[in-house]
Protein backbone atom coordinates (compact mmCIF):
# COMPACT_ATOMS: atom_id res chain seq x y z
CA UNK A 1 0.00 0.00 0.00
CA UNK A 2 1.33 3.43 -0.89
CA UNK A 3 0.07 6.53 0.82
CA UNK A 4 1.23 9.67 -0.89
CA UNK A 5 0.60 13.34 -1.30
CA UNK A 6 0.89 14.89 -4.75
CA UNK A 7 4.63 15.01 -5.63
CA UNK A 8 5.94 18.56 -5.83
CA UNK A 9 9.43 17.96 -7.16
CA UNK A 10 11.06 15.87 -9.88
CA UNK A 11 12.97 14.03 -7.15
CA UNK A 12 9.78 12.93 -5.40
CA UNK A 13 8.17 11.90 -8.70
CA UNK A 14 11.17 9.74 -9.55
CA UNK A 15 11.21 8.31 -6.03
CA UNK A 16 7.52 7.36 -6.24
CA UNK A 17 7.99 5.79 -9.68
CA UNK A 18 10.93 3.82 -8.31
CA UNK A 19 8.87 2.65 -5.34
CA UNK A 20 5.92 1.59 -7.51
CA UNK A 21 8.24 -0.48 -9.69
CA UNK A 22 9.76 -2.10 -6.60
CA UNK A 23 6.38 -3.00 -5.08
CA UNK A 24 5.13 -4.35 -8.42
CA UNK A 25 8.27 -6.50 -8.69
CA UNK A 26 7.71 -7.91 -5.21
CA UNK A 27 4.06 -8.66 -5.94
CA UNK A 28 4.83 -10.41 -9.22
CA UNK A 29 7.57 -12.53 -7.63
CA UNK A 30 5.35 -13.49 -4.71
CA UNK A 31 2.46 -14.45 -7.00
CA UNK A 32 4.72 -16.61 -9.16
CA UNK A 33 6.06 -18.40 -6.09
CA UNK A 34 2.54 -19.09 -4.79
CA UNK A 35 1.47 -20.58 -8.11
CA UNK A 36 4.56 -22.79 -8.27
CA UNK A 37 4.49 -24.09 -4.70
CA UNK A 38 0.94 -23.65 -3.53
CA UNK A 39 2.18 -21.70 -0.53
CA UNK A 40 2.43 -18.01 0.32
CA UNK A 41 6.02 -16.83 -0.09
CA UNK A 42 7.75 -13.49 0.38
CA UNK A 43 10.87 -13.44 -1.81
CA UNK A 44 14.05 -12.01 -0.31
CA UNK A 45 15.62 -9.43 -2.58
CA UNK A 46 17.84 -6.43 -2.37
CA UNK A 47 18.68 -3.71 -4.84
CA UNK A 48 22.42 -3.32 -5.57
CA UNK A 49 24.40 -0.34 -4.33
CA UNK A 50 23.55 2.19 -1.63
CA UNK A 51 20.01 2.73 -2.78
CA UNK A 52 16.52 2.20 -1.46
CA UNK A 53 15.55 -1.36 -0.52
CA UNK A 54 12.26 -2.63 0.90
CA UNK A 55 11.97 -5.90 2.80
CA UNK A 56 9.27 -7.86 4.55
CA UNK A 57 5.62 -8.48 3.80
CA UNK A 58 3.00 -5.78 4.18
CA UNK A 59 5.44 -2.93 3.71
CA UNK A 60 3.92 0.54 3.79
CA UNK A 61 5.62 3.54 2.24
CA UNK A 62 4.74 7.11 3.10
CA UNK A 63 6.16 10.09 1.25
CA UNK A 64 6.18 13.16 3.47
CA UNK A 65 7.90 16.40 2.46
CA UNK A 66 10.33 14.60 0.19
CA UNK A 67 11.45 11.97 2.75
CA UNK A 68 10.42 8.39 2.11
CA UNK A 69 9.59 6.39 5.22
CA UNK A 70 9.42 2.61 4.91
CA UNK A 71 7.66 0.66 7.62
CA UNK A 72 6.75 -2.93 8.39
CA UNK A 73 4.39 -3.21 11.30
CA UNK A 74 5.04 -0.79 14.18
CA UNK A 75 8.65 0.10 13.28
CA UNK A 76 9.77 2.56 10.62
CA UNK A 77 13.02 3.38 8.87
CA UNK A 78 13.62 6.39 6.68
CA UNK A 79 15.24 6.17 3.29
CA UNK A 80 18.04 8.26 4.81
CA UNK A 81 18.76 5.62 7.45
CA UNK A 82 18.59 2.87 4.83
CA UNK A 83 21.15 4.60 2.62
CA UNK A 84 23.42 5.34 5.58
CA UNK A 85 23.33 1.75 6.78
CA UNK A 86 24.15 0.51 3.28
CA UNK A 87 26.95 3.07 3.04
CA UNK A 88 28.28 1.70 6.35
CA UNK A 89 28.56 -1.72 4.72
CA UNK A 90 30.48 -0.18 1.82
CA UNK A 91 32.78 1.74 4.19
CA UNK A 92 33.59 -1.47 6.03
CA UNK A 93 34.76 -3.08 2.79
CA UNK A 94 36.73 -0.04 1.58
CA UNK A 95 40.19 1.12 2.70
CA UNK A 96 40.55 4.35 4.66
CA UNK A 97 40.21 7.82 3.18
CA UNK A 98 43.84 7.74 2.01
CA UNK A 99 46.97 5.59 2.35
CA UNK A 100 48.63 6.44 5.64
CA UNK A 101 52.20 7.75 5.55
CA UNK A 102 55.07 5.98 7.25
CA UNK A 103 56.95 7.64 10.10
CA UNK A 104 59.28 9.44 7.67
CA UNK A 105 56.60 10.34 5.14
CA UNK A 106 53.84 12.95 4.96
CA UNK A 107 50.18 13.04 4.04
CA UNK A 108 49.37 15.52 1.28
CA UNK A 109 45.86 16.97 0.86
CA UNK A 110 44.40 19.61 -1.44
CA UNK A 111 41.05 21.29 -0.77
CA UNK A 112 38.97 24.10 -2.18
CA UNK A 113 37.32 26.55 0.23
CA UNK A 114 34.62 29.20 -0.02
CA UNK A 115 33.70 31.54 2.83
CA UNK A 116 31.45 34.56 3.17
CA UNK A 117 33.81 37.33 4.26
CA UNK A 118 33.81 41.05 4.89
CA UNK A 119 36.50 43.65 4.35
CA UNK A 120 36.60 46.50 6.83
CA UNK A 121 39.03 49.40 7.28
CA UNK A 122 38.72 48.83 11.04
CA UNK A 123 40.79 45.64 10.97
CA UNK A 124 44.46 46.57 11.14
CA UNK A 125 44.10 49.34 8.61
CA UNK A 126 41.90 47.19 6.42
CA UNK A 127 41.60 43.42 6.03
CA UNK A 128 39.25 40.57 5.24
CA UNK A 129 37.59 38.51 7.95
CA UNK A 130 34.86 35.90 8.27
CA UNK A 131 31.48 37.57 8.27
CA UNK A 132 30.02 35.28 10.93
CA UNK A 133 29.73 37.00 14.27
CA UNK A 134 30.60 40.49 13.03
CA UNK A 135 29.02 43.23 15.10
CA UNK A 136 28.07 46.80 14.18
CA UNK A 137 30.65 48.67 12.14
CA UNK A 138 31.91 52.21 12.67
CA UNK A 139 32.38 52.86 8.95
CA UNK A 140 29.70 50.83 7.10
CA UNK A 141 30.05 52.88 3.89
CA UNK A 142 33.54 51.46 3.29
CA UNK A 143 32.70 47.85 4.10
CA UNK A 144 32.10 45.24 1.41
CA UNK A 145 31.25 41.56 1.34
CA UNK A 146 32.20 38.72 -0.97
CA UNK A 147 32.26 34.96 -1.22
CA UNK A 148 36.00 34.42 -1.19
CA UNK A 149 37.32 31.22 -2.76
CA UNK A 150 40.81 29.74 -2.43
CA UNK A 151 42.67 26.45 -2.51
CA UNK A 152 44.76 24.93 0.24
CA UNK A 153 47.56 22.39 0.12
CA UNK A 154 48.71 20.70 3.32
CA UNK A 155 51.59 18.39 4.14
CA UNK A 156 51.64 16.80 7.57
CA UNK A 157 53.58 14.11 9.29
CA UNK A 158 52.04 11.44 11.54
CA UNK A 159 54.76 12.33 14.09
CA UNK A 160 54.25 15.39 16.35
CA UNK A 161 57.91 16.29 15.78
CA UNK A 162 57.64 15.83 12.02
CA UNK A 163 57.48 18.52 9.35
CA UNK A 164 54.34 20.26 8.17
CA UNK A 165 53.52 22.82 5.51
CA UNK A 166 50.42 24.79 4.47
CA UNK A 167 50.09 26.67 1.19
CA UNK A 168 47.12 28.91 0.27
CA UNK A 169 46.65 30.05 -3.32
CA UNK A 170 44.21 30.80 -6.16
CA UNK A 171 42.15 33.36 -4.22
CA UNK A 172 39.25 35.06 -5.97
CA UNK A 173 36.30 37.15 -4.68
CA UNK A 174 32.68 36.83 -5.83
CA UNK A 175 30.92 39.97 -4.66
CA UNK A 176 27.37 39.78 -3.40
CA UNK A 177 26.31 43.02 -5.09
CA UNK A 178 27.62 45.56 -7.58
CA UNK A 179 27.83 48.00 -4.66
CA UNK A 180 30.22 45.66 -2.86
CA UNK A 181 32.43 45.38 -5.91
CA UNK A 182 32.46 49.18 -6.40
CA UNK A 183 33.51 49.66 -2.78
CA UNK A 184 36.31 47.12 -3.27
CA UNK A 185 37.57 48.98 -6.33
CA UNK A 186 37.46 52.33 -4.45
CA UNK A 187 39.53 50.75 -1.67
CA UNK A 188 42.21 49.78 -4.20
CA UNK A 189 41.09 46.15 -4.79
CA UNK A 190 42.71 44.81 -1.60
CA UNK A 191 43.54 41.09 -1.76
CA UNK A 192 43.03 38.64 1.05
CA UNK A 193 45.86 37.14 3.06
CA UNK A 194 44.57 33.91 1.53
CA UNK A 195 45.67 35.08 -1.92
CA UNK A 196 49.21 33.85 -1.34
CA UNK A 197 50.51 32.21 1.82
CA UNK A 198 53.11 29.51 2.36
CA UNK A 199 54.26 28.43 5.82
CA UNK A 200 56.47 25.53 6.80
CA UNK A 201 56.94 24.37 10.39
CA UNK A 202 59.27 21.96 12.11
CA UNK A 203 56.38 20.32 13.94
CA UNK A 204 53.14 18.61 12.95
CA UNK A 205 49.77 18.25 14.67
CA UNK A 206 50.09 14.50 14.13
CA UNK A 207 47.08 12.23 13.79
CA UNK A 208 44.38 11.99 16.48
CA UNK A 209 44.08 8.82 18.53
CA UNK A 210 40.71 7.12 17.95
CA UNK A 211 41.70 3.79 19.48
CA UNK A 212 39.34 4.17 22.43
CA UNK A 213 36.26 4.92 20.33
CA UNK A 214 33.82 2.01 19.95
CA UNK A 215 33.03 0.67 16.49
CA UNK A 216 29.41 -0.27 17.18
CA UNK A 217 27.09 2.52 15.93
CA UNK A 218 24.96 3.05 19.04
CA UNK A 219 27.92 2.84 21.39
CA UNK A 220 29.83 5.31 19.21
CA UNK A 221 26.94 7.76 19.19
CA UNK A 222 26.67 7.59 22.97
CA UNK A 223 30.43 8.03 23.31
CA UNK A 224 30.30 11.17 21.20
CA UNK A 225 27.36 12.54 23.18
CA UNK A 226 28.77 11.85 26.64
CA UNK A 227 32.53 11.34 26.43
CA UNK A 228 34.66 14.01 28.22
CA UNK A 229 36.47 14.75 24.94
CA UNK A 230 34.00 13.99 22.16
CA UNK A 231 30.86 14.75 24.12
CA UNK A 232 31.06 16.30 27.60
CA UNK A 233 28.27 15.42 30.05
CA UNK A 234 27.01 19.00 29.79
CA UNK A 235 27.27 19.89 26.11
CA UNK A 236 27.43 23.37 24.64
CA UNK A 237 23.64 23.69 24.89
CA UNK A 238 23.87 23.37 28.68
CA UNK A 239 21.81 20.16 28.65
CA UNK A 240 22.73 16.57 29.44
CA UNK A 241 22.18 15.50 25.83
CA UNK A 242 24.35 16.92 23.09
CA UNK A 243 22.29 18.63 20.34
CA UNK A 244 21.87 16.64 17.15
CA UNK A 245 23.64 19.32 15.08
CA UNK A 246 26.71 19.00 17.29
CA UNK A 247 26.64 15.17 17.20
CA UNK A 248 26.53 15.19 13.39
CA UNK A 249 29.40 17.70 13.21
CA UNK A 250 31.55 15.68 15.65
CA UNK A 251 30.94 12.41 13.79
CA UNK A 252 31.74 13.97 10.42
CA UNK A 253 34.86 15.59 11.83
CA UNK A 254 36.16 12.14 12.79
CA UNK A 255 35.23 10.80 9.35
CA UNK A 256 37.28 13.65 7.88
CA UNK A 257 40.49 12.42 9.51
CA UNK A 258 42.94 10.27 7.52
CA UNK A 259 43.48 7.57 10.13
CA UNK A 260 39.91 6.39 10.63
CA UNK A 261 39.72 2.62 10.17
CA UNK A 262 37.09 0.98 7.96
CA UNK A 263 35.40 -0.29 11.14
CA UNK A 264 35.19 3.21 12.63
CA UNK A 265 34.02 4.73 9.34
CA UNK A 266 31.25 2.13 9.12
CA UNK A 267 30.23 2.85 12.70
CA UNK A 268 30.03 6.59 11.95
CA UNK A 269 27.61 6.06 9.06
CA UNK A 270 25.63 3.69 11.26
CA UNK A 271 25.51 6.22 14.09
CA UNK A 272 24.34 8.94 11.69
CA UNK A 273 21.52 6.60 10.62
CA UNK A 274 20.20 6.67 14.21
CA UNK A 275 19.87 10.46 14.36
CA UNK A 276 16.56 12.22 13.70
CA UNK A 277 15.88 15.07 11.30
CA UNK A 278 18.54 14.31 8.67
CA UNK A 279 17.41 14.74 5.07
CA UNK A 280 18.91 13.13 1.97
CA UNK A 281 19.63 14.76 -1.38
CA UNK A 282 20.59 12.17 -3.99
CA UNK A 283 21.48 14.82 -6.58
CA UNK A 284 24.02 16.89 -4.65
CA UNK A 285 27.32 18.21 -5.97
CA UNK A 286 30.32 19.51 -4.08
CA UNK A 287 32.03 22.85 -4.72
CA UNK A 288 33.80 21.57 -7.83
CA UNK A 289 30.74 19.83 -9.27
CA UNK A 290 31.48 16.25 -8.26
CA UNK A 291 28.16 14.39 -7.80
CA UNK A 292 27.22 12.58 -4.64
CA UNK A 293 24.60 12.28 -1.92
CA UNK A 294 24.21 15.02 0.71
CA UNK A 295 23.01 14.67 4.28
CA UNK A 296 21.22 17.88 5.18
CA UNK A 297 20.38 19.10 8.66
CA UNK A 298 18.76 22.28 9.89
CA UNK A 299 18.52 22.55 13.66
CA UNK A 300 15.02 23.28 15.00
CA UNK A 301 14.58 26.29 17.25
CA UNK A 302 14.12 23.96 20.24
CA UNK A 303 17.57 22.44 19.83
CA UNK A 304 19.43 25.47 21.13
CA UNK A 305 22.98 24.72 19.97
CA UNK A 306 24.20 28.30 20.51
CA UNK A 307 24.05 30.81 17.66
CA UNK A 308 25.99 28.66 15.23
CA UNK A 309 23.06 26.59 13.93
CA UNK A 310 19.92 28.73 14.14
CA UNK A 311 19.01 29.90 10.67
CA UNK A 312 21.57 27.66 8.95
CA UNK A 313 21.53 24.40 7.04
CA UNK A 314 24.57 22.14 6.87
CA UNK A 315 25.12 19.59 4.11
CA UNK A 316 27.63 16.74 4.29
CA UNK A 317 28.42 15.33 0.84
CA UNK A 318 29.72 11.82 0.17
CA UNK A 319 30.07 9.29 -2.63
CA UNK A 320 27.44 6.57 -2.02
CA UNK A 321 29.37 4.03 -4.10
CA UNK A 322 32.64 4.25 -2.11
CA UNK A 323 31.70 6.06 1.16
CA UNK A 324 34.33 8.69 0.31
CA UNK A 325 33.60 12.15 1.70
CA UNK A 326 33.44 14.86 -0.96
CA UNK A 327 32.76 18.05 0.96
CA UNK A 328 30.61 20.08 3.28
CA UNK A 329 28.48 23.18 2.84
CA UNK A 330 26.76 25.60 5.24
CA UNK A 331 24.06 27.93 3.90
CA UNK A 332 21.96 30.66 5.47
CA UNK A 333 18.33 29.54 5.33
CA UNK A 334 16.71 32.16 7.57
CA UNK A 335 18.70 35.43 7.46
CA UNK A 336 16.14 37.05 9.74
CA UNK A 337 17.31 34.80 12.59
CA UNK A 338 20.98 35.79 12.20
CA UNK A 339 21.88 39.29 13.36
CA UNK A 340 24.73 39.82 10.91
CA UNK A 341 22.93 38.17 7.96
CA UNK A 342 19.85 40.39 7.76
CA UNK A 343 19.36 41.54 4.18
CA UNK A 344 21.15 38.56 2.65
CA UNK A 345 19.06 36.26 0.45
CA UNK A 346 18.10 32.86 1.81
CA UNK A 347 20.38 30.19 0.37
CA UNK A 348 23.54 32.29 0.58
CA UNK A 349 26.57 30.08 1.15
CA UNK A 350 28.34 30.85 4.41
CA UNK A 351 31.23 28.42 3.98
CA UNK A 352 32.05 25.39 1.87
CA UNK A 353 34.88 22.93 1.36
CA UNK A 354 35.55 20.34 -1.34
CA UNK A 355 38.16 17.59 -1.02
CA UNK A 356 40.22 17.43 -4.22
CA UNK A 357 43.26 15.19 -3.75
CA UNK A 358 45.26 13.26 -1.17
CA UNK A 359 48.24 10.97 -1.14
CA UNK A 360 51.49 10.00 0.55
CA UNK A 361 54.70 11.91 -0.26
CA UNK A 362 58.28 11.95 1.04
CA UNK A 363 58.79 15.70 1.56
CA UNK A 364 56.95 19.00 1.87
CA UNK A 365 58.08 19.89 -1.67
CA UNK A 366 56.52 16.84 -3.27
CA UNK A 367 53.01 16.25 -4.59
CA UNK A 368 51.39 12.91 -5.46
CA UNK A 369 50.77 12.12 -9.10
CA UNK A 370 47.25 12.83 -10.29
Amino acid sequence: MIQERQPETDFEQRLLSELRAVVAERGAAAAAAEVATGTTTTPAWRRSGPRLALAGAGATAVVVAGALIVSSGPSAETAVARVLNETAEIALAEPGTAPLPGQNQLLYTRTKHTELQEWSPEFGGGSWGALAGMGPRLDPANIFRALNTWQEESWWSPRPDGASRTRLFDWSPDFLTATDESAWLRAGSPPSSLASSDSELGESPGFPDFSRLPTEPRALRLAIERDPVYGPPVAESGTEKMPTAQVIAELWDILDKPNTTPELRAAIFGALAELPGIELNREARNAVGRPGYALGYEAPASEGYGETTRGFRVEYIFDPETAEILGRRQTITHPELVSWAKGLPAGTVMREVAYLQSGVVDSTRERPSQ
